[in-house]
């Protein structure tokens, strides 16, 4: 299944996204979809969030995108 596959299955909200630890004790947040995430991470300080960072680390192709763990929540 190829990047922009894997995208459309979060958008289509077959999927939900949880943004992992990022530190010791930080809080885990979830999200309905990864399209709120990348909102998220560029109203916190990451203006070039993308989806596909996202996942990319989702699907174990890297490790961390943008400081954070990611992972589906039915996985």
């Amino acid at each position: 299944m190829s990047v922009q596959q894997q995208v459309a299955e979060v958008e289509a909200g077959r999927k939900t996204l949880i943004a992992g630890v990022q530190g010791v004790g930080a809080q885990v947040r979830q999200f309905e979809s990864a399209t709120q995430a990348v909102e998220w991470l560029r109203e916190h300080g990451h203006a070039r969030a993308a989806l596909a960072g996202i996942s990319a680390v989702c699907n174990s192709q890297k490790r961390t995108a943008y400081g954070y763990s990611w992972r589906f929540a039915d996985r």
